[in-house]
């Protein structure tokens, strides 16, 4: 299902199915595509419920939004890009194995020229709330559970102007990306292995040529997301955060973002991991744990004081 064009986008699918015996499997593929136009909005809702005994559930999402600004003109420029996209996957089993595939991606490209003062927004409407939601929900009695989710945003601003003052913003502290995971397997004597890989990679770039005071703002929070209940020592559980920021390093440039990776499994001798990565023009911090339950949430600066700290 694709769109293109239009300042305003929104899609939406939903399926479900049902079965005894049979297999169930469900591909839901969206692209939006906006070029030219401020304001830019594209909403995606994707939601796939699936219920077998002994067949398997096989789901998967592939979101994509890209929405590109180029503007050359002599007087001031504005330009705006919002977007928001969800998934839901829901699978229930009593013997059959349970697969989730979800890939959502956000590409939001400003370009202005002009000579005059110019503002360039990239999701910064709180009011969508988590610009990439997923949330991901499976039980099995004895069959095996796989997820995958990957959630990228990718966000580009640039402007040039001889002295007209420039204000960039890049994401907002309601917004980023949000993903939840939780496997469940029931029995006691039985029960399937469970595997889990989730990533989330942000990166936000502002460059601007000016004389004119300059104002580069960019926030990224992350918040993923994998409990496992059930399974085997030999189940999978790997949560992986990623935030670049990179501008200007002029005097109102800042960078900010908040990370919370957490991941827990139930049986004795399984055990998790959570990586996180943060870097600031050029300056990275790191972090990884692995045990049978690991939380972390860390906020983040860049700047001469910059790197991580630990929140509560």
């Amino acid at each position: 299902m694709d769109a293109t064009g239009g300042d305003k986008q929104k899609q939406r699918c939903k399926i479900t199915q049902h079965s005894k015996k049979g297999n169930n499997y469900a591909y839901v593929r969206v692209r939006t595509t906006q070029r030219g136009g401020s304001e830019q909005v594209a909403t995606q809702e994707a939601d796939i419920t699936q219920m077998s005994e002994t067949g398997h559930n096989t789901a998967k999402i592939t979101q994509t939004i890209q929405q590109t600004l180029d503007t050359f003109q002599t007087g001031a420029v504005s330009q705006s890009q919002n977007a928001r996209q969800s998934a839901t996957v829901s699978q229930t089993s009593t013997s059959g194995n349970n697969s989730s595939d979800v890939k959502q991606s956000q590409f939001q490209k400003e370009s202005a020229k002009s000579d005059g003062g110019i503002t360039q927004e990239q999701n910064t409407d709180s009011l969508l709330g988590r610009n990439v939601e997923a949330d991901v929900t499976q039980t099995s009695d004895t069959g095996n559970i796989t997820s995958s989710l990957q959630q990228v945003i990718t966000q580009d601003q640039d402007a040039d102007t001889p002295a007209g003052d420039v204000i960039q913003t890049e994401g907002n502290f309601s917004g980023g990306l949000d993903g939840t995971v939780l496997q469940t397997t029931t029995s006691l004597t039985s029960p399937g292995v469970i595997h889990s890989t989730a990533t989330q990679d942000e990166d936000q770039t502002q460059h601007a040529d000016t004389t004119g005071a300059l104002t580069q703002t960019k926030i990224g929070p992350e918040f993923c997301c994998a409990e496992q209940n059930g399974g085997t020592t030999a189940n999978v559980n790997t949560v992986s955060q990623s935030s670049v920021q990179t501008d200007d390093e002029a005097l109102g440039s800042t960078q900010s973002s908040e990370q919370t990776g957490n991941c827990s499994q139930t049986v004795p001798g399984a055990e998790c991991t959570v990586n996180q990565t943060y870097t600031a023009n050029g300056e990275t911090d790191s972090f990884s744990e692995t045990g049978q339950a690991v939380f972390n949430n860390r906020f983040c600066n860049g700047g001469v004081e910059g790197g991580c700290f630990e929140g509560e």
